[in-house]
C-alpha cells in the first residue's frame, strides 16, 4: 500500500496568527509550518503550510497591475530510508495592484494537505521567483507527537489558521481536533486570561468535517482582549492548552495600527510621532484613542464628531484617489485627511486628454499636484 494515500493543494494569501501546537521551521525569507492529527489508530492527516513575504519577488507591471511568478515544489521522504514519496510542483501567479503593494511587508502563504500512514517522514519545500531566479528551501520532520489540535477562522468561507499574528474583533475562533487522539464526544471548555478563568462551559456543537476532525466554534466574551488561553478538556480528562492573542476593537478608521499611525502621521508633529513610534501596540492605540477623545467637537453628543469627520474623509480618499496607490497615501489623500474638501478645483489635461495637473483652492491656501512622471500618480509639487 502506498504511503501517501492522497494530497490535496490549497492556495491561500494571508496573514496568519500565533499557535503553540504548530510545528515552525523558519528562516528570515521561507517560514514552514506543520500540524499533525492522529486520525485513526494507523493513520495522520498533515497540514504544511509555506509562508514568504512578497517583497523578495520580483514584480512585473502587466495591463496596470503588477505580476510576480512562482514555483513551489514540496516532496515527502521517508527518514529511515530516504525514499522519495511524493513530489508536487506548481506555478502560481501573485498580483499587487499598486505598486507600492510590491513592497509591503505581506506574507503568502501556500498550504498542502497529505494523509499518511504512521511513520516518520520529512517534507522539503522550496519557492522559486522565476523572474529572479531566486531560490528559497525549508525542511521539517513530520511523526504523530503532535498535539492533534490547532485554532482557526473564517474570512468569508475560508479558514485561516492561527499561526503568527492576533485574532481579530470581529472574528469567530473555532477549534479543531482529532476526535480519535481524545477519544471522547463530550469536551469543556474555558477562557483564562492572566492564570485565571474568566468564562468555563460545555461544547455541544462541534461537527466533522470532510478530513474527519471536530470543528468546534469557542466562545469568547467581546470584553476579553491581549493573551488569552483556551483550555479543552474531554470526559475522559485529556486537556490540552494554547494561546491566542485578541486585538482590541479600535473603532477607528482602520483596524490596522499600522495605517491608523499612517494617518495620525499627517496629524501630529513630527516629534509626537517619533516617539509614538517607540511605544508598544497597546500603548499606540491608547495614545491615539485618547487624542482622539480630546479632539472630540462637541461633548454633548454620543458621537465623536472629530472622528466621524476623519473617517468619512479616510473612505473619501481611498474610494476617490487610488489609481496608483492606496488613496489615503497618496499626497492628494493627505491634504484631503488634513484639509477637507477644497472650495475650488482646476483641473488640467494633457494631450491624451488625461488629467496631468490640479491645483485646489482652499481659503487660505493653495495646492498644485502634477503627474510630471507621466505614471497616472498627481503628486504635491507647491503650496
Amino acid at each position: 500500500m502506498s504511503k501517501v494515500w492522497y494530497l490535496l493543494l490549497l492556495v491561500i494569501i494571508s496573514c496568519g496568527i500565533g499557535n503553540k501546537n504548530i510545528k515552525k521551521t523558519k528562516n528570515k525569507n521561507l517560514e514552514l509550518y506543520t500540524i499533525v492529527y492522529n486520525i485513526n489508530s494507523d493513520s495522520l492527516f498533515v497540514k504544511t503550510s509555506i509562508v514568504f513575504p512578497t517583497s523578495n519577488l520580483v514584480f512585473i507591471k502587466k495591463n496596470n497591475q503588477f505580476e510576480a511568478s512562482i514555483e513551489t515544489s514540496i516532496r515527502l521522504e521517508e527518514v529511515a530510508s530516504g525514499k522519495q514519496i511524493k513530489r508536487i510542483s506548481n506555478i502560481n501567479k501573485i498580483i499587487k495592484k499598486y505598486y507600492e503593494d510590491t513592497r509591503a511587508s505581506d506574507l503568502h502563504e501556500l498550504e498542502y494537505q497529505f494523509y499518511l500512514l504512521k511513520g516518520d517522514y520529512k517534507v522539503l519545500v522550496g519557492v522559486k521567483d522565476l523572474d529572479s531566479f531566486n531560490n528559497w528551501t525549508a525542511a521539517d520532520n513530520i511523526n504523530n507527537s503532535n498535539k492533534n489540535v490547532t485554532l482557526f477562522t473564517y474570512e468569508g468561507d475560508q479558514k485561516k489558521y492561527l499561526i503568527d499574528g492576533a485574532l481579530g474583533q470581529d472574528n469567530e475562533l473555532w477549534i479543531e481536533l482529532s476526535n480519535h487522539l481524545f477519544d471522547s464526544n463530550s469536551y469543556r471548555c474555558s477562557i483564562a486570561k492572566d492564570n485565571t478563568i474568566l468564562k468555563s462551559y460545555n461544547i455541544s456543537d462541534c461537527i466533522e468535517n470532510e478530513n474527519s476532525l471536530l470543528e468546534c466554534p469557542i466562545d469568547i466574551p467581546n470584553d476579553i482582549f491581549g493573551d488569552i488561553t483556551v483550555n479543552i478538556v474531554s470526559a475522559l480528562s485529556k486537556k490540552v492548552s494554547l494561546d491566542v492573542y485578541r486585538n482590541k476593537e479600535t473603532s477607528l478608521w482602520s483596524s490596522d495600527i499600522d495605517v491608523v499611525l499612517g494617518v495620525m502621521a499627517y496629524i501630529l508633529p513630527y516629534s509626537e510621532i517619533k516617539s509614538l513610534y517607540t511605544l508598544s501596540e497597546d500603548e499606540q492605540l491608547s495614545f491615539v484613542l485618547s487624542y482622539i477623545d480630546n479632539k472630540d467637537l462637541d461633548f454633548k453628543t454620543n458621537k465623536n464628531e472629530f472622528l466621524e469627520l476623519i473617517k468619512v474623509r479616510f473612505q473619501y480618499v481611498n474610494n476617490n484617489f487610488s489609481e496608483y496607490n492606496t488613496g489615503w497615501k497618496t499626497d492628494r489623500g493627505e491634504v484631503y485627511i488634513v484639509n477637507g474638501p477644497p472650495k475650488s478645483i482646476e483641473v488640467f489635461y494633457d494631450n491624451n486628454k488625461m488629467v496631468n495637473k490640479q491645483i485646489w483652492y482652499y481659503e487660505d491656501r493653495t495646492f498644485m499636484f502634477s503627474d510630471e512622471r507621466t505614471m497616472g500618480e498627481l503628486k504635491l509639487i507647491k503650496i
